[in-house]
């Protein structure tokens, strides 16, 4: 069943459901309504029959019965019966033969007290009256049929109204639904022109209702998917393109070494260079792994509470192991008043990735090989400083830094892929970390990180 067929039977349900119940509902209360008039009316009239009776003066029997024959009333089949307290006929407007038949149905009041009773649609009814300092039964009954047409009119008229209005939501039901759906129409038309050419493309909607929030939604896994895309497009060629120098490198060395005998000294050479290559070529793979890593947002990272600072301490202490040329210091700048305020959220795998690759970019373009790293609490991040007085970086190059490969124009005699700040910017975003570069040609770099750092309970 489609959406929008379900939503109009919803509101169709709902709404006749609705309308039902409120003309049920005055349809009950009109017939309690005319059950209770039927009797007060008839009520009156055998009083005023009575009253008639033992009030004025001059009105016999006959004469009583010839008014109540003439009196037009609302009311059919009337019978009105008066008894002394010794339960004597005094008058009625039946003869004998009648009164005989309807007295068992009286006979089922209490004539002591204000009753009545409904008997194959004729209402009965028994209450005292006080004439004269006498007590008297006044017995009567009637059947109301101008009340039964009323009530017949009545469900005439309700039946009709609710079968015009059953049209009426029906049609109400089918335009609520298609102006419910539309959004979610446009959504589906929009995606079926998407397709992995233009994964760029993202849902428009101009509504304020769960529809734009499952379109912000959807939009922001595009976002990861197109993320996803680029990396695998980036890692398959940018990977081709990368690896094809050093395998042809090795290549080359090995055919060459094999068209005639060389000497040890020669395939010692020839073993070096072969370990040259493969290492770079280790630093590549390695580099794009991270890189295709770090670009897929549903890979879980083991993020924990970590200091910072001792973080730093020891990769510093690792890459002095292996680089004992560099000159590294940690300073602090505007120390926080609390230790734990040098605690963050991360994964120590991937931040030991992104320090190593800032102090070894840093290290490798400063001559000599020389980086201060400043530590700073600047409420509420905890920031790290890396400043080195190496060449710079030209200003039109610092805006391309982040991308892949990417090298800048006064790096090219300097070892290295242009993969190292590619890492290190997806890093600091899976850590929701803020990164800044500032540079000056021949004056040096400041690359600043700034991680939010827990607060404390």
């Amino acid at each position: 069943m489609k959406i929008t067929t379900r939503y109009m039977l919803n509101f169709v349900l709902l709404v006749a459901g609705i309308l039902l119940t409120f003309s049920v509902i005055i349809v009950m209360f009109y017939f309690s309504y005319r059950n209770e008039d039927f009797s007060i009316r008839l009520k009156n009239k055998a009083i005023n029959t009575a009253t008639l009776l033992f009030s004025i003066q001059g009105i016999n029997t006959q004469m009583l019965r010839i008014i109540d024959d003439k009196t037009v009333i609302q009311m059919n089949d009337v019978t009105v019966i008066i008894l002394n307290y010794n339960r004597e006929v005094l008058y009625t407007n039946r003869d004998s033969r009648e009164i005989s038949e309807l007295l068992p149905a009286f006979v089922k009041l209490n004539w002591q007290e204000d009753n009545k009773r409904v008997e194959d649609n004729k209402l009965y009814i028994s209450f005292q009256r006080t004439y004269n300092n006498q007590k008297y039964y006044v017995l009567a009954s009637a059947i109301d049929l101008f009340g039964e047409s009323e009530l017949r009119k009545l469900l005439l008229i309700t039946v009709i109204a609710f079968v015009i209005s059953i049209f009426l939501i029906i049609l109400a039901g089918y335009y609520n639904a298609r102006q419910s759906v539309k959004p979610i129409k446009s959504i589906i038309r929009q995606i079926d022109e998407m397709s992995p050419g233009n994964l760029s493309t993202r849902l428009v909607i101009n509504t304020k209702d769960e529809i734009a929030e499952l379109s912000a939604t959807f939009n922001e896994m595009l976002d990861r998917i197109e993320r996803a895309f680029e990396s695998e497009r980036m890692f398959v060629s940018n990977v081709s393109h990368e690896l094809r120098t050093p395998v042809t490198s090795i290549i080359g060395q090995i055919e060459v070494a094999l068209l005639k005998q060389r000497t040890e000294e020669d395939y010692k050479q020839l073993a070096h260079s072969l370990l040259d290559d493969v290492k770079n070529l280790k630093t590549i793979i390695n580099g794009f792994l991270i890189l295709a890593e770090s670009g897929i947002d549903n890979i879980p990272h083991d993020f924990q509470r970590l200091r910072i600072d001792e973080l730093l301490f020891s990769v510093k202490d690792e890459i002095l192991k292996y680089n004992t040329q560099y000159q590294i210091s940690i300073e602090f700048d505007n120390p926080p008043d609390d230790e734990k305020e040098l605690i963050i959220s991360g994964d120590e795998r991937l931040l030991r990735m992104l320090l190593i690759n800032l102090i070894d970019n840093s290290c490798k373009f400063s001559d000599p090989p020389r980086l201060i790293i400043k530590i700073a609490y600047d409420k509420p991040f905890v920031s790290l400083y890396f400043i080195d007085h190496g060449m710079g970086i030209p200003e039109a190059d610092v805006k391309h830094v982040y991308e892949p490969l990417y090298r800048a124009t006064n790096a090219s005699g300097k070892q290295g892929h242009g993969i190292g700040l590619s890492i290190v910017k997806r890093i600091a975003e899976i850590h929701k970390a803020q990164i800044e570069i500032k540079s000056e040609l021949n004056i040096g770099t400041t690359i600043s990180v700034s991680f939010p750092f827990i607060i404390k309970n």
